[in-house]
């Protein structure tokens, strides 16, 4: 009964970690509780033994929690009663062992309940209290080590006064209260542009509110579950979803390319060192923050061919969401572990252009930075778009009038679109070359780091060879030279060389 599994291994921010489960049914459920570490094994066994316990001396099973609940406990304070209250109760019961990465919208989602669900007659809330507000929800509310009541603010404290008043007691909030506060967060402005959250970002927030309710009912603090029959956004497209597709009329041709290159590097005179950077960016399909992590030794040559060996990239997170140990400046690959590497070919004239900017701007240290900064040490990309990406584009592709008949137009949606373009955008410069090439579709989701196929094709199906006529008149070329004992086109062939692996 509730046996406790062997060590398991898996990996957590690309480092090895172990883990043991607990299996059972009770009530009708059948759960799986993982402790993965720091936990113990010995941990894992005493959560066993007081399931054993509960399961014995009859007590009502938890499904949320994965655990009997001893009756002698199940009496809330009026604080714990109120949806303030109980989200303090339901982060110290779940939350305070995640990852760091997770707590964060967790946090925002119960940040959401805190906020939204006010008694009704409560005051209208001023802006000095809507600004109390959102100072203690942001540093004070729900963290795992909250700073000491002695650094606390005025206004700080204002803000949880207020909240603590006025929250909405738990028994009375309905599915309307809830429709109402999903209603609220799902339109936001970007660029003055008004967007509506996928079905996806919305059924990520609203789980950590799911999961309370169902705390809440299983301790009997509320008498039935308001999230049944809620109304979820149905799966949808929108311009979320939208941006992470690669726009066909961002797509720079070469000379555009070698344009944003010049203008970058013509700024200022010790700016020239970023020529190599767009164009890199460009034609290997490195992410900002791939670029940014690369160093002399990144470049390696292997029978005449330059190859770039990609391995890390440039943290963006704060530091209370890293893990004790954790790089703050260099993480790994996105969606890869800290050992996992790719390399891409440097081909061509580009070869060259890296050639000489070794020899121009790179230290002779092997973990010299190969794209440097001005003053000579690590790039950071966001303010290399700021200084000197932004001022380019806006050289080369100034933003379209406001007014006048043409606005609207299709020329003048792809002039708007070129004057917003991103340093990311030249990614998509890169793999459209892969495509139009006609690089294997693998080979090029390997050379562009794309996890899978799937996704790839995703991003880039709106710049995918769409010429029918080329396409049959490969396949008849290849039939025929098959069919008279010709060679037919070249395969071509795995690299193995395990300097480049």
């Amino acid at each position: 009964m509730f046996p406790v599994g062997t060590a398991k291994q898996t990996r957590r921010n690309g480092k090895p970690v172990r883990y043991w489960t607990v299996r059972g049914r009770a009530d009708g459920w059948d759960f799986l509780k993982r402790f993965t570490e720091p936990y113990t094994a010995a941990q894992a066994k005493a959560w066993a033994d007081d399931l054993r316990v509960g399961f014995t001396r009859g007590w009502p099973f938890d499904p949320a929690a994965k655990r009997f609940l001893d009756p002698s406990s199940l009496s809330s304070t009026a604080e714990a009663e109120t949806v303030f209250g109980f989200t303090e109760v339901f982060w110290n019961e779940y939350w305070p062992t995640h990852a760091p990465g997770t707590l964060g919208w967790v946090e925002r989602a119960l940040n959401r309940a805190r906020a939204g669900l006010l008694r009704p007659e409560r005051p209208e809330a001023s802006q000095t209290d809507r600004v109390a507000m959102a100072a203690y929800l942001k540093r004070c509310s729900l963290k795992i080590d909250p700073p000491p009541p002695d650094l606390w603010t005025d206004r700080e404290l204002a803000g949880e006064a207020y909240l603590r008043r006025w929250s909405l007691p738990m028994r009375d909030v309905s599915w309307a209260d809830l429709q109402d506060l999903l209603q609220a967060h799902r339109t936001y402005e970007r660029g003055g542009e008004k967007l509506v959250t996928t079905q996806v970002t919305e059924a990520r927030w609203t789980a950590p509110l799911k999961q309370m309710w169902r705390l809440a009912l299983a301790r009997q603090v509320v008498d039935s579950n308001p999230f049944v029959g809620l109304k979820q956004l149905a799966p949808r497209r929108n311009a979320d979803e939208d941006r992470l597709r690669a726009d066909p009329d961002l797509i720079l041709d070469l000379h555009e390319v070698l344009a944003m290159a010049g203008a970058c590097a013509q700024l200022r005179p010790e700016a020239r060192r970023f020529f190599a950077l767009v164009l890199v960016s460009a034609f290997c399909a490195l992410r900002p923050a791939e670029a940014a992590g690369l160093t002399r030794d990144s470049v390696v040559e292997v029978n005449g061919q330059m190859w770039l060996v990609v391995g890390r990239t440039q943290r963006r997170a704060a530091k209370r969401f890293l893990r004790p140990g954790d790089d703050a400046v260099w993480g790994p690959l996105k969606g890869r572990s800290e050992d996992d590497v790719r390399r891409v070919p440097v081909v061509g004239w580009l070869a060259d252009i890296v050639r000489i900017h070794l020899g121009l701007f790179v230290g002779p240290e092997p973990h010299a930075s190969l794209f440097p900064s001005i003053r000579g040490g690590r790039l950071d990309y966001s303010m290399f778009g700021r200084d000197y990406w932004r001022p380019a584009r806006a050289m080369l592709f100034p933003a379209p009038p406001a007014k006048g008949p043409a606005v609207g137009s299709v020329g003048w949606r792809r002039a708007k679109k070129r004057s917003e373009i991103r340093l990311h955008d030249l990614r998509h410069v890169g793999a459209s070359y892969y495509l139009r090439s006609g690089v294997d579709f693998v080979q090029a989701m390997r050379w562009t780091g794309h996890r899978d196929l799937k996704t790839f094709l995703s991003v880039y199906q709106g710049i995918l060879p769409n010429d029918e006529t080329l396409g049959v008149a490969r396949v008849g070329a290849h039939l025929t030279a098959e069919l008279f004992g010709g060679a037919g086109p070249a395969r071509e062939t795995r690299d193995t060389n395990p300097s480049l692996q």
